[in-house]
């Protein structure tokens, strides 16, 4: 099946962008996957350039340890090289975002001076179409409901 032949279509609008841009001084990448590392060292190398020096960690368990006024936590959910992987990637994908999402209300919980944001980052240049990311789309939308303090955004790179 493709997407021509599909019976429904979601023709979701765009989030608009912020009036005051988002001043953060601390980044911290999670990224569970190891075929994340080529991507995160153009990023690195991207915030490198802006005088800021990214923290990467595997586990959203090392988030709160991390955070400080001002962080931006960027997820990058897993990737899954071919269809038979979808599932597992998106499962992993998706428990990792809300660990991190939980981190990140409970921090900003603390004290509504902080700013702390999660974003989470797609590519989809794997085997399968993007399909371990749509439900990111999904939950993006959920978390935009239900966390609107600390959610940032969800970005595709294509």
């Amino acid at each position: 099946m493709t997407i021509s032949e599909m019976i429904h279509r979601a023709d979701w609008t765009s989030a608009e962008l912020s009036i005051e841009p988002l001043n953060f001084r601390e980044i911290v990448f999670l990224a569970a996957d190891e075929e994340s590392s080529e991507r995160l060292s153009r990023y690195q190398a991207q915030f490198a350039d802006e005088g800021l020096t990214p923290v990467l960690i595997s586990h959203a368990t090392e988030i709160a340890s991390l955070l400080t006024p001002n962080t931006i936590v960027v997820h990058i959910p897993h990737v899954a090289r071919e269809k038979s992987g979808v599932y597992e990637a998106v499962t992993k994908s998706c428990t990792s975002l809300i660990e991190a999402a939980q981190v990140l209300y409970c921090y900003t919980q603390d004290s509504r001076e902080r700013t702390s944001r999660l974003f989470w980052l797609i590519s989809r240049d794997s085997g399968t179409d993007g399909l371990e990311y749509a439900p990111l789309y999904g939950l993006a939308r959920v978390m935009k409901t239900e966390m609107s303090e600390s959610f940032g955004g969800l970005f595709d790179e294509d």
